[in-house]
């Protein structure tokens, strides 16, 4: 919401990720539940709010500074800190082990 009332819009560059990513069947079967919370809303209304924000995005800027991206998942390579509770980190902080490709 932050972004849509700023005057500046126009000089902001945003990223759109295709959410296809989340159906490939590495990441269905190889990247835990509370991690994929990190890049997906769990409940229909949380989604819906991201599908009216994003094209609410889309209408204010058209093209400039638009930048729509797919990426690819490559692989979950979990640090040791994983399952063990005295160094276990924050879902949002573990998902950097969840690897993409075409990014670039």
């Amino acid at each position: 919401r932050v972004l849509m009332n700023r005057t500046g819009l126009e000089d902001s560059v945003v990223c759109l990720r295709d959410p296809a990513f989340r159906k490939s069947p590495g990441y269905v079967e190889r990247v835990p539940g509370r991690l994929k919370a990190v890049f997906e809303e769990a409940e229909e209304e949380g989604r819906a709010a991201v599908r009216k924000l994003k094209r609410e995005v889309v209408e204010k800027k058209g093209s400039h500074g638009l930048i729509r991206y797919a990426p690819t998942f490559e692989s979950y390579a979990p640090d040791e800190k994983i399952g063990n509770p005295e160094t276990e980190q924050a879902p949002d902080r573990e998902a950097k082990d969840v690897i993409f490709g075409g990014l670039q």
